[in-house]
């Protein structure tokens, strides 16, 4: 393939020199995004997404001033993975979400809308782990170069990309069509591994997107990761993020895949088919709440919790229902696993 004269585009690639870029054509990216991900046993990567009101149209609307994202996503070849996510606006926390999986089984977990800022889930559902369940919706754009979707890496979507283009600054650009994404357009960076550079898209439920990639560095030797860049959304949102931290091949506890819970957080287990109050027990505050409207001396339940030795009765079936009333109006719709 015919390469055209490279050019330093010094508002894109400041830390690049393009002239050392070396030839870009498809086969070999196929090769270096190969060899990185066939490197990785296990990643960690902990990142910050900021938006600010004077560049977000959706921001201003909110009357909200700055929003902070703060994420954690780890993938390991042993089936484990993190996505979780803290999100704040103006300061005051106004968002969690965790979903993860210790290889065994998957934890997705619903917090209180009423107290965005608890440490606890209100609600944890349980699954059985099956390939495929990994989610990476806070850095989709970021590792898609290893990971992708459907569980398939650029790497082996790009076979069916039938040609791509050098463009003047020596990196490969290509219709996004083949990898499986509607009016797609992917650029990758052959100076760093063949990564993402930028990606454009059309989500049919929100606009146009558009990912860009501001800087790279080098994480192991020859092994590059994206590190700052730009997500603009139909030209009126913008959001700079940042990664602050890559943990690559390192030993992780095994308490990172498994959420907190606390007194008032209610557990379903689809796995045993049990359901209870992970500290085997309705909230005093709920019960309390409950016990005007309920009427006494009906059938005691057994509280399952298994982390309990000892299983308490409690409530009479009445009350169990206006307490488990209280938290589905408290705390809004059951979540849904992400697909």
């Amino acid at each position: 393939m015919s390469i055209k004269p490279l050019f330093f585009v010094a508002w894109l690639f400041s830390q690049i020199d393009l002239h050392q870029c070396p030839a870009a054509d498809l086969a070999d990216a196929v090769s270096h995004l190969e060899k990185w991900k066939g490197h990785i046993v296990s990643i960690r990567v902990r990142s910050q997404m900021t938006s600010v009101g004077e560049t977000s149209q959706a921001l201003r609307l909110s009357n909200v001033k700055k929003s902070v994202a703060e994420s954690d996503w780890v993938w390991e070849d042993s089936g484990r993975f993190l996505d979780s996510m803290v999100a704040s606006h103006d300061g005051k926390r106004s968002a969690n979400d965790f979903q993860a999986s210790d290889g065994k089984k998957f934890y997705a977990t619903r917090f209180p809308s009423e107290n965005p800022g608890s440490e606890y889930p209100a609600n944890v559902l349980i699954n059985a782990y099956q390939p495929g369940m990994m989610t990476s919706s806070k850095l989709d754009l970021m590792v898609m170069a290893l990971y992708g979707q459907g569980g398939k890496s650029l790497a082996e979507r790009l076979s069916a990309v039938p040609e791509a283009t050098t463009t003047p600054e020596g990196l490969l650009e290509m219709d996004g069509l083949p990898l499986g994404y509607e009016g797609f357009r992917l650029v990758l960076d052959p100076s760093h591994g063949y990564l993402p550079q930028m990606l454009d898209y059309v989500d049919r439920s929100s606009g146009v997107y558009r990912h860009t990639v501001d800087e790279f560095r080098e994480v192991e030797t020859g092994f590059w990761f994206p590190w700052k860049g730009t997500d603009i959304l139909n030209d009126v949102d913008v959001q700079k993020w940042e990664v602050t931290q890559v943990d690559l091949n390192t030993e992780l506890p095994a308490t990172l895949f498994k959420p907190k819970m606390g007194d008032e957080t209610y557990v379903n287990d689809k796995i045993t088919g049990k359901e209870y109050w992970y500290a085997g027990k309705p909230p005093a505050r709920l019960v309390a709440a409950a016990k005007a409207a309920a009427r006494p001396n009906r059938d005691l339940r057994v509280n399952d919790n298994p982390a309990i030795a000892q299983p308490e009765r409690f409530g009479n079936w009445s009350l169990w229902l206006v307490v488990l009333g209280g938290i589905l109006v408290s705390g809004g719709v059951w979540v849904k696993r992400r697909a």
